[in-house]
């Protein structure tokens, strides 16, 4: 089975069988991150990719991603579709880091650790706090994955009201965000997870609501 591949990523070297689709749902559909925030309407620009091998097995250029003046190896991944079965191999830029504050962590572990979770727009920020002291022992950026969805908090609440089980699939999104930080500074400062005595989450109520599953529709409609 011919496969899209993003070789950036430690879960995209592995590919997904590719189906009749743009580049940016197989990148959502396997957890790449790939800024959208037009919500995929070819708007923004903001989703340029390169294409390394596999350009044959895409559709031609739309007139969206010829108004960018697009390089020869360079797409829109919301507008360029999967037209024949051939391995597409996609590049996109990496984006976060994270900080390793404490020089002492792997003594502090033991001590069971409060994580703060500031969801913002474009961004997620977590931060892990021994409570017997309040040190900040880490901290995490990463970019907000939901910006494949939409720019700002109405295109992304119009986004859940368009399209059905969508706003399960932006909760979600930022879950898995939050548990891949969480396993990555595991790497670093052993066990985590499942010694963490608190976790809060802090954000607008747009953001709050989408992680906690609450329905944001109403944000889009007009007050009498």
């Amino acid at each position: 089975m011919a496969q899209m591949i993003f070789p950036q990523y430690r879960k995209g070297k592995v590919g997904i069988d590719i189906f009749p689709g743009t580049i940016l749902e197989h990148a959502r559909k396997l957890g790449v991150e790939i800024a959208s925030e037009c919500g995929g309407e070819g708007i923004c620009g903001k989703c340029i990719v390169r294409i390394e091998r596999g350009q044959d097995g895409l559709s031609e250029k739309t007139e969206a991603e010829k108004s960018f003046n697009l390089g020869e190896d360079e797409r829109l991944a919301c507008q360029a579709k999967v037209v024949k079965p051939t391995d597409i191999y996609v590049f996109v830029r990496e984006m976060g880091e994270y900080t390793i504050l404490a020089d002492t962590v792997e003594d502090r572990m033991e001590l069971n650790p409060f994580v703060y979770n500031q969801i913002r727009t474009t961004t997620l920020v977590f931060k892990v706090i021994d409570l017997e002291s309040g040190e900040r022992i880490a901290t995490i950026s990463r970019k907000n994955p939901q910006a494949s969805y939409g720019d700002d908090v109405i295109s992304r609440a119009g986004y859940t009201m368009n399209h059905e089980g969508e706003l399960k699939e932006l909760q979600q999104v930022v879950v898995k965000t939050i548990n891949e930080s969480l396993q990555e500074l595991e790497g670093d400062m052993g066990e985590i997870r499942n010694s963490i005595y608190e976790a809060v989450a802090v954000g607008n109520s747009t953001m709050r609501s989408i992680f906690f599953g609450i329905d944001v529709s109403t944000l889009c409609v007009e007050s009498l």
